[in-house]
């Protein structure tokens, strides 16, 4: 009997794993879908330092049979050619929590949950810092072959937004 609870409880990941697809992820995914495709632009960030311009590159792509985007940022400073930001990142539907789920990476070592939604035709996701700003990312998802991204940030709450990011990307397939 022993060795037959270890062998169910061995099991448990792998029947976990053999559940069917949801259905609701590849519709919720869908409804993102024109992102997928490879990007290139440019856009600028403010920073302590000041103002920096970027040459930009996002290339997406639909994986698991369209239930996630894998996405890989790269970008550039204009004037020395350097990277100044090169991530990667996972947008799936969270059936559980019924909103879409934005896991990043950086080429620093910071990583990150973050919830996101869509709003109207934008894709709209935030990170908040326990006793800090938060900041909000909204991709304007209205011309399927421009990529216009804005990232702002709100110290008092959410009354009052800064822009701080943006960018502009055309698609080149």
């Amino acid at each position: 009997m022993k060795r037959i609870a270890m062998l169910l409880a061995a099991c448990m990941p792998l029947l976990a794993m053999a559940e069917p697809s949801s259905e609701t992820a590849k519709a919720e995914m869908a409804k993102i879908a024109q992102m997928a495709g490879k990007w290139k632009g440019g856009g600028w960030v403010l920073t302590p330092s000041g103002r920096h311009e970027s040459n930009s590159e996002e290339t997406i792509e639909m994986r698991l049979d369209g239930r996630a985007l894998l996405i890989e940022g790269f970008h550039s400073d204009v004037k020395s050619g350097a990277v100044n930001h090169h991530a990667l990142a996972i947008i799936a539907w969270d059936d559980l929590q019924k909103q879409y789920r934005f896991a990043s990476a950086l080429a620093s070592g910071r990583t990150g949950y973050f919830p996101a939604r869509l709003e109207g035709k934008a894709f709209v996701w935030t990170i908040a810092i326990p006793d800090g700003p938060t900041s909000r990312f909204t991709i304007s998802l209205d011309d399927p072959d421009k990529w216009r991204e804005v990232g702002e940030q709100s110290r008092d709450g959410g009354a009052t937004w800064v822009r701080f990011f943006e960018m502009s990307l055309d698609r080149v397939n």
